[in-house]
């Protein structure tokens, strides 16, 4: 299965000056710039049904809190399987997804204790974990060279609990890459920069991923 996977396009999605095609498309959040606009979520969602994937997975983030607040929001996106704190089996591959992060409430779990219950629920059977916001201490620096983690250690301890084939998550915009850790590969796919501009391209990979040792 080819999946391409992105997050933080910040309303610049119709910018992306790349062919996107694959079986896969991942959005891990941030796809609006805190826009609570019909118009900004529906675009989004038009762009979705006009590229070339069998299946379409979407993760909101902070800035689109507007679906926490008012949860019928979310029929809009309906050219993709919107996931906020729920699973879906795509061909047989199992993922899980959470538009949670530990530095904002935007989607609630506030406290380290809320994520622990919250993330207990992530089914152990899971092959694709995909949160906006990253684990404590893995690509999660938001300012290059500050040395500033905005990761959770709670989710960190998730997914060596859990340990999925791949991690997909955004959120800490200077901590873009792919780095792999034990049988995690750990995928950062945010996409916009210090300039304001989407300064990457999105992120593709086969899976399932080839075994290593």
């Amino acid at each position: 299965m080819r999946i391409v996977c992105m997050s933080d396009t910040h309303c610049l999605h119709r910018t992306i000056d790349v062919a996107l095609e694959g079986d896969l498309l991942i959005h891990a959040g941030d796809f609006t710039f805190f826009s609570e606009e019909p118009h900004v979520l529906r675009d989004f969602n038009e762009w979705l049904g006009e590229l070339r994937f069998r299946h379409r997975v979407v993760v909101p983030g902070n800035h689109e809190r507007v679906m926490y607040a008012r949860p019928e929001v979310r029929r809009v996106i309906a050219k993709a399987t919107l996931l906020i704190n729920e699973a879906v089996t795509i061909e047989g591959v199992r993922l899980w997804g959470s538009p949670v992060t530990c530095d904002d409430e935007a989607f609630g779990c506030a406290t380290a204790q809320e994520r622990r219950a919250l993330y207990a629920s992530i089914p152990p059977d899971t092959d694709i974990l995909i949160t906006h916001g990253p684990p404590y201490g893995v690509l999660d620096t938001e300012f290059r060279g500050s040395g500033t983690s905005r990761g959770c250690t709670e989710l960190l301890a998730a997914v060596q609990r859990v340990r999925p084939q791949v991690h997909i998550f955004g959120h800490a915009r200077s901590g873009r890459g792919a780095l792999r850790i034990g049988p995690t590969t750990f995928i950062n796919a945010a996409m916009f920069g210090g300039s304001g501009d989407l300064e990457h391209r999105p992120i593709s990979f086969d899976f399932p991923l080839e075994r290593r040792g």
